[in-house]
């Protein structure tokens, strides 16, 4: 790690004729994915990179993995604040950060070392305000060679946000972390505060900004599933802010065309699925009485849209599950954890 090449410019002025990218990694209890998440970061090809760490109250070793390499790197600044939640952590990155450009990493995850030399020749070679590259799951510490044939796609106009969320339909994914946004585009966007999942609105109000976007279908990014971040683990109260989020980016979504509202609202009714799913593949942390409320709740809501949420771009899979979730949840769940048990043996 000693070679690593820093070539950081500390006003976030241009480095060998490269703008700065500001890369915000918010930190909490992670000492055991951390190092590898720097580290990855370290080794990007792209030479004039800002790593921007806050350290979200963490009660482990985090802190002081943050600290020790801020003092050997001139291009990481920490801060340290109380535990206030990832959405606020990511907000006060973006109020200190200093690129002309700005990616978000998730401290279990890592990235290609190529990623934001990658992310930023899509944005220059496409004249376009945001890039996004593929990713996936993964529960190794090395990434796997995937060969691939590159795909890329350009959009523009409201184009922009109906094929994010018909991607999102496909994957169910809006994170940010598989994009670099030009910094301009984000003056007057923040993450909601006090929810989870504030990746759904944010990342809508975001592309909602965005004039032309250049999308990629090459891996970059690894969502490392051996740690408990804040959107894995057995259901718990708080997960019932999802429907925060999407009546937000419903919200959000309401000025835009007929296609982008029905979109938004399918990713609402989703989220009674999502509920469901979580509950049957991880379980609950809730008491049993209130588990079987929320249950009973998601299985009405599903019944009540299951024609419209099948008539989505879902994958067939998550259609069939949809219904049988709807009938019968413990048929629904006993399917679920005989999946489970099928993918652990293949890892």
């Amino acid at each position: 790690m000693d070679n690593v090449l820093i070539n950081h410019s500390k006003n976030g002025t241009i480095t060998d004729g490269l703008p700065l990218i500001s890369v915000i990694v918010p930190v909490y209890n992670t000492d055991k994915y951390l190092t590898r998440c720097i580290k990855s970061l370290l080794r990007q090809t792209y030479p004039n990179l800002e790593i921007v760490i806050i350290n979200d109250g963490s009660e482990d070793n985090s802190g002081e993995i943050c600290n020790m390499f801020s003092d050997k790197y001139t291009n990481i600044r920490v801060y340290h604040q109380e535990n206030k939640g990832q959405a606020i952590a990511r907000n006060y990155g973006l109020d200190k950060c200093q690129g002309e450009y700005v990616g978000f990493v998730d401290s279990d995850d890592y990235i290609a070392c190529d990623m934001y030399e990658y992310l930023y020749g899509l944005i220059i070679d496409n004249a376009a305000d945001c890039a996004s590259i593929s990713f996936t799951f993964t529960t190794s510490d090395f990434p796997k060679k995937i060969k691939q044939k590159e795909t890329i796609n350009v959009w523009s106009g409201q184009e922009i946000l109906e094929k994010h969320l018909l991607e999102a339909m496909a994957t169910g994914s809006h994170s940010v972390c598989r994009c670099l946004f030009k910094r301009s585009v984000l003056s007057k966007v923040r993450f909601p505060n006090g929810i989870i999942n504030e990746d759904i609105p944010f990342k809508f109000a975001a592309l909602s900004n965005v004039k032309r976007m250049v999308n990629s279908n090459l891996i970059k990014y690894y969502y490392y599933q051996k740690g408990m971040s804040t959107t894995r683990g057995a259901f718990k109260e708080k997960d019932l802010n999802l429907f925060k989020a999407t009546e937000l980016m419903q919200s959000l979504a309401s000025p835009y065309n007929e296609r982008i509202r029905e979109l938004a609202k399918a990713k609402h009714e989703r989220g009674y699925f999502s509920i469901l799913a979580r509950i049957a593949f991880y379980g609950s942390a809730e008491s049993k009485e209130r588990t079987e409320e929320i249950i009973g709740i998601c299985q009405r809501q599903l019944r009540d849209n299951w024609r419209f949420l099948c008539s989505m771009p879902l994958p067939l899979s998550r259609k069939m599950l949809i219904l049988l979730f709807a009938c019968n949840f413990q048929l629904a769940e006993l399917c679920i954890r005989l999946a489970k048990i099928i993918l652990g043996q293949r890892k």
